[in-house]
């Protein structure tokens, strides 16, 4: 009879023996459910076993295979083991974080509409929605990042990050006339969007800041390691956002670590006033669960 030796999110030091049911695979890395006392949990197979110390009448099953997201590769349990070893953290509650958050098999899965066209304000909506949302934060704010990008035109990737109230408020003003799809054509010559605002980040450095932009290796496409050595204020993150400016008007995409938590709002903000009209993607330990599943 085969087990699998699970690793669920509890405090405890030590993984779970269930005995696979027969018709159910589970392989390790495979994530599954499985009942803890009177907790139904989501856990990560660590390996499949032949003998448990758990006498086989106290063993139970595995209750269901999850198939909403791929299963561990043998690296990712590698960097769970690790982070869990380092840190001294319970190797379930490692993974934990590592998932994202799970529907439950109660809850029907409604399909959703991605938007399949950029979007732009019509004469109508330019000079009614300003004041139309004063009064409403997170669309004043939505607003306000979208008169800031470049031609003032939404793209798919901005509206996609949106939550579902804000994409719903979208539908809304389309609906009524105040935004329109941006389906014009860039006059010959004209400069990609992304592209020109590249240019305009550079353009703020200072002589140093451009010459350490410059040493970063962009066009090669291959690992290249690049310090950029100074001090609190001296305009480090400056260059990092310029060239990951170049990065995405390349056509490519940039993943930025933050060291602190509690500086990733702020952090954030930067990015976006850095390189508006893009969707900056921020993935942390506080993000709301339905935060997470979104993104």
């Amino acid at each position: 009879m085969p087990i699998a030796r699970v690793a669920l999110p509890v405090a405890a030091t030590t993984s779970f023996d269930y005995w696979i049911p027969s018709g159910l695979t589970a392989e390790r890395g495979a994530i599954v459910r499985a009942r803890l006392a009177r907790r139904s949990l989501i856990g990560v197979v660590m390996e499949i076993i032949d003998r448990s110390e758990i006498p086989r009448e106290r063993l139970q099953p595995i209750e269901a295979a999850i198939q909403d997201v791929p299963a561990f590769t043998p690296d990712l349990l590698d960097l769970a083991a690790f982070v869990a070893s380092y840190y001294q953290e319970p190797l379930g509650l490692v993974i934990a974080q590592m998932l994202p958050p799970l529907r439950s098999a109660k809850q029907p899965v409604r399909p959703t509409r991605e938007p399949v066209a950029a979007l732009r304000f019509t004469e109508r909506g330019a000079s009614a929605l300003a004041s139309m949302v004063k009064r409403a934060p997170r669309l004043r704010a939505m607003h306000e990042d979208w008169q800031r990008a470049p031609d003032a035109i939404m793209t798919v990737e901005a509206q996609s990050a949106l939550s579902p109230r804000l994409k719903n408020a979208l539908k809304r003003w389309l609906a009524e006339g105040f935004v329109e799809r941006a389906t014009a054509v860039a006059p010959a010559g004209a400069t990609h969007p992304e592209v020109a605002q590249a240019q305009a980040t550079a353009t703020h450095l200072n002589p140093d800041q451009q010459r350490a932009l410059a040493a970063i290796a962009l066009r090669e496409r291959v690992f290249a390691p690049f310090l950029l050595q100074g001090i609190t204020g001296s305009g480090k993150t400056e260059v990092y956002l310029a060239a990951a400016a170049r990065a995405i008007a390349g056509g490519g995409q940039v993943l930025i670590l933050v060291p602190e938590i509690n500086l990733t709002p702020q952090f954030h903000q930067r990015i976006v006033d850095a390189l508006p009209g893009r969707s900056a993607v921020m993935l942390h330990s506080r993000l709301p669960a339905n935060e997470r599943m979104r993104h």
